[in-house]
């Protein structure tokens, strides 16, 4: 009798596999009989040359028999998916080393920041696959591959080589696989500490938190803090707002490009180019601004040393038995600063040459590009401050009290007693504190 020869092709038809049983006797037609199975399974592709050759020799010994893979197709090869790989790292780094090589752990870089042209990512295409063929000589396609999905939307744009470029300036904002922008606005959602690091962005920042104790905020736009800055620093080229309190140190500062306003200030460092206000109270605040205003009748002063351009207007200054309160107006304290800081760079040149460490010239020195700047300064400070006086003035709706300070250009008076309901202005031709009352 002879035996059924079968040719099994899997479901997928990348493998067929061969029975051939043994045999009784010799069968002539038992190599036809495996070329006919081969056949009608329709395997024709991905044979096994060396193995079916030895089938083939040693077929005619009724005792062989077979049963194992005889085909093999060539499966697809798989292709490349489009991807988009940035040029900077979307994980928070452990902090960076300072000056000394010390880790400042507050540096995490947790905002990446991108100007024109800077390069930031490459996009790469999509490789298809190439096809694969089955062991009944069929092709099998390759699986199809998609192109990178995340798309490119404000401040950023692609060239013809894939490399993603920013066309603004603002923070980078990455969500993986969907989206990336270079946006001007940035919500930080929680804290600033240890978890994030120092924030700075060259846009606007909203804060949905503290801004915890020895860490900073920087801003180029506006800053908001939904939160308190506790002995915390903060800049902004913009206005900034912190919703409850700012408590400082002797080591933490506050600059606001425009104005700014809190709920309270207490111990704090703040430089406003603006306007300030606050709600409730400034306790042991050194402030310096355009204009100070209070946003409630409660609103008080209560130890302080304050330098504004142009006014202030307070419910309250002082008390009793509080600390001392400077108020001093009329002065442009930004041409202040950037005078005195021209001359303390001047007579550091002057110790350098004094010690022998410039060259003197011949001739003796003339008077520098240095000295003309900071004459031609103290002339324009002075017709800036005689214009500031002409119209500066503290107005204190409530009570001012005995023991503060007030300070107009060079005129200066300590209050000795309570006043309450009144304006101070500086009297043009007796270079006096002069008092008027208020209209209620």
């Amino acid at each position: 009798m002879k035996e059924v020869i079968e040719v099994l092709v899997s479901d997928d038809g990348m493998e067929a596999r061969l029975r051939l049983p043994s045999e009784q006797q010799g069968d002539p037609t038992r190599l036809d009989r495996l070329r006919s199975a081969l056949a009608k399974a329709g395997v024709k592709h991905g044979l096994k040359t060396e193995i079916l050759a030895a089938i083939e020799a040693a077929i005619a010994d009724p005792a062989y028999f077979y049963e194992d893979l005889i085909a093999e197709g060539e499966a697809p090869t798989p292709g490349v998916p489009g991807r988009m790989i940035t040029a900077y790292s979307p994980f928070l780094a452990t902090g960076e080393a300072d000056d000394f090589d010390r880790l400042d752990y507050r540096e995490r870089h947790y905002l990446t920041l991108g100007h024109e042209h800077l390069v930031v990512a490459r996009r790469y295409p999509a490789i298809p696959g190439k096809p694969g063929r089955n062991v009944r000589g069929e092709e099998v396609a390759a699986e199809p591959v998609r192109e990178d999905p995340t798309q490119l939307g404000h401040g950023v744009e692609v060239d013809e080589r894939g490399f993603v470029r920013v066309t603004r300036s603002g923070v980078m904002h990455l969500r993986p696989g969907e989206r990336l922008d270079v946006i001007d606005l940035y919500e930080h959602k929680g804290a600033v500490g240890p978890e994030t690091g120092n924030l700075a962005t060259s846009g606007s920042l909203i804060v949905h938190g503290d801004i915890q104790p020895g860490f900073r905020v920087d801003a180029d736009g506006d800053l908001v803090i939904k939160g308190n800055v506790d002995q915390a620093s903060f800049r902004a080229g913009g206005s900034v707002e912190v919703t409850l309190a700012v408590i400082g140190s002797v080591t933490t500062l506050g600059r606001a490009g425009c104005d700014m306003s809190c709920k309270r200030a207490q111990g704090a460092n703040l430089q406003v180019r603006g306007r300030m206000t606050f709600d409730r109270e400034m306790f042991n605040v050194n402030l310096r601004a355009r204009r100070l205003e209070c946003s409630s009748p409660r609103g008080a002063v209560l130890g302080a040393r304050i330098l504004v351009s142009e006014c202030i207007k307070v419910p309250t200054v002082g008390s009793r038995s509080g600390s001392p309160v400077h108020l001093e107006v009329g002065v442009d304290w930004r041409l202040q600063d950037r005078l005195r800081r021209l001359e303390a760079a001047a007579l550091s040149r002057g110790k350098q040459r004094r010690a022998g460490q410039e060259n003197r010239g011949r001739g003796g020195r003339r008077p520098g590009k240095t000295e003309d700047e900071i004459h031609a300064l103290r002339l324009e400070l002075r017709r800036r401050n005689q214009t500031l006086l002409e119209l500066a003035t503290i107005e204190v709706a409530g009570t001012i009290h005995a023991g503060v300070t007030l300070k107009f250009g060079t005129t200066e008076e300590t209050l000795t007693e309570d006043e309450s309901n009144v304006r101070f202005r500086l009297d043009p031709e007796t270079k006096t504190i002069a008092r008027e009352k208020l209209k209620r």
